[in-house]
């Protein structure tokens, strides 16, 4: 063991080597045992091989400090004799390194698949060289490029990023970090941070886009009936938008699952009809792909409405009334 070599309280094990400078001289003498001292306390160990290893766990500070040994021989009339000590071995320990703190940015409990996320690991303090980890669900995220800038790695600082430009599906669960630190030739783990949770939702699926009569085929006069359906069932907040030939016609918020527009036949109501809506996810509205676009055809005759007139800025030939056909 070499003088002055530091060790960590929780992964070393400290060994005196051999028992002095030189071992017991061989002549009629008889070892009869070893003694090792502990900064002043002193283990007797009985052995009659010429050297001993003397091992001990080191569970904290309170075991470093300086170590020294000494043999027992008897000579040829069985008078026990004790060597000098031998040179003193000084061993410091340190406590084991604090656990890091883990942030998420966005700090959001809950992303959409394809955001990004970035994971940052602070060490309690900055030291020569660390280590970083990152652990999703208890398991080591891997670098992938294997960039110092870019994921886990040894850093000259206190910290260490990992970015994630586009979550993947299902990469939900709990992301925790930790740090290994250099303590004379040895890397020493540190507990992990708290573990932080955080949801990826999938993307919201296209809408469903109904038609009452599903024909499309209707008479002035008549009502049309377009409903927009989410893709999926819940009850977080969703906002609808509907289109008719490409142009924005009306939307409306709310915690439903499907919105029903309403409509009063004109000869104008023709035209090609879709919808779209968003899902808050967090404090983002994150936005679905526009449903498939339904063909609406009017027979017979009938008034001719403004096409953007109207109650509740519906401007589809008439006044329209909405309803929720949520769950």
């Amino acid at each position: 063991m070499r003088r002055g070599k530091e060790t960590s309280a929780s992964r070393r094990r400290a060994r005196h080597g051999a028992p002095s400078p030189h071992p017991p001289p061989r002549s009629t003498s008889k070892v009869q045992g070893f003694q090792f001292s502990r900064t002043g306390r002193w283990v007797d160990v009985r052995s009659s091989w010429r050297t001993y290893t003397y091992t001990f766990n080191v569970t904290g500070p309170r075991d470093g400090g300086t170590h020294t040994c000494t043999y027992t021989v008897t000579d040829r009339y069985r008078r026990p004799a004790r060597s000098r000590e031998s040179r003193a071995v000084d061993i410091r320990v340190r406590e084991p390194p604090s656990p890091p703190r883990l942030d998420v940015e966005p700090p959001f409990p809950e992303l959409s698949e394809g955001d990004p996320l970035r994971l940052t690991c602070l060490a309690p303090a900055a030291a020569p060289g660390l280590r970083f980890h990152f652990y999703r669900n208890g398991v080591e995220i891997p670098r992938s490029p294997p960039d110092p800038q870019n994921g886990p790695g040894t850093t000259a600082g206190g910290s260490s990023e990992l970015l994630i430009p586009q979550t993947p599906r299902g990469f939900g669960g709990t992301f925790s970090c930790g740090f290994e630190e250099d303590v004379g030739g040895t890397w020493v783990a540190s507990p992990a941070s708290r573990g932080l949770e955080v949801a990826v939702k999938d993307l919201p699926g296209p809408p469903g886009l109904l038609l009452d009569p599903p024909s499309g085929e209707v008479r002035a006069g008549d009502t049309l009936g377009v409903t927009c359906a989410a893709n999926g069932s819940g009850a977080g907040e969703r906002r609808f938008y509907f289109y008719k030939d490409g142009a924005e016609q009306f939307s409306e918020a709310g915690a439903r699952d499907r919105v029903l527009l309403s409509l009063p036949v004109a000869k104008n109501t023709a035209g090609s009809f879709w919808c779209r809506y968003e899902e808050k996810v967090s404090e983002r509205w994150v936005p679905s792909p526009l449903s498939r676009v339904a063909v609406v055809t009017v027979t017979g005759e009938g008034p001719q409405m403004d096409g953007q007139s109207g109650a509740e800025g519906v401007g589809l030939g008439g006044k329209g009334a909405v309803g929720g056909g949520g769950r």
